[in-house]
């Protein structure tokens, strides 16, 4: 009867019960999207640099469905996403089209949510706190980060004026962050998220504004959320140590 209902509790308490991610593949994800964020910032203007830029985001792509999307209708959705996503940003820096951008951002911000999502759910499925499980945390801020990042981009694309940058770099035709680059945009979207508030960079049209203090909501509530849960579990994993 003991060992029974010892088996059940060990069952129940299984910290993979649950989800469909194996244990140690957020930090595979973690570390591309690490490697995307600082390769970033060491590549500026030039031929080369946006090929080194679309291969890294390719990587992260990549990284991102096969860590996440375990199951067969899931790798089917996640493959629907990125295969697109990578054509069209392959194309978009090849032609420099407008219309070919504007189509890029909308799927990519669509699939950074669609990743996060997932992420975010086997998280909350795990029943101890665990490296993994912060580590899955950080993935899905990092995701929201860089979705918010391509949002400004569209804006942007839309309107050149909407964000004001304090030195705003020069950028060789159109990007799919309009006149600015990925490192500029993705720097104001984390800024953002933080409620650090530079002011070196200024959301100045509605919809821009919107965008920003809407991602300032969501990075304070996401860390409000976070906590308590991880909180929660914690006790919960020592009462039952203790019984």
């Amino acid at each position: 009867m003991i060992a029974g209902e010892a088996a059940l509790t060990s069952k129940a308490c299984s910290p993979t019960q649950g989800s469909t991610i194996r244990p140690g593949k957020f930090f595979v994800l973690l570390g591309s999207l690490l490697v995307l964020l600082v390769g970033a910032a060491f590549l500026e203007g030039g031929q080369f640099s946006d090929a080194g830029f679309c291969a890294l985001l390719t990587g992260v792509l990549l990284v991102a469905v096969v860590s996440v999307c375990r199951r067969h209708n899931n790798l089917g959705r996640g493959l629907a996403l990125t295969i697109p996503t990578v054509v069209l940003n392959w194309i978009g820096y090849a032609t420099g089209r407008l219309e070919v951008f504007l189509a890029h951002d909308i799927l990519i911000i669509f699939f950074f949510v669609f990743v996060a999502y997932h992420v975010f759910r086997a998280v909350l499925d795990d029943r101890h706190v665990t490296l993994d499980t912060i580590g899955g945390a950080a993935c899905v801020y990092l995701l929201v980060g860089l979705a918010w990042t391509y949002v400004y981009g569209t804006i942007l694309l839309v309107d050149g004026g909407s964000i004001r940058f304090a030195t705003p770099t020069a950028v060789n035709g159109v990007s799919p962050f309009g006149s600015s680059n990925f490192a500029e945009t993705a720097y104001f979207s984390f800024v953002t998220m933080t409620t650090l508030g530079y002011g070196d960079v200024t959301p100045t049209s509605p919809p821009a504004r919107t965008a920003a203090y809407l991602q300032a909501v969501f990075g304070q509530f996401y860390l409000a959320v976070l906590v308590a849960r991880l909180v929660s579990l914690h006790i919960v994993q020592m009462t039952r140590d203790q019984k």
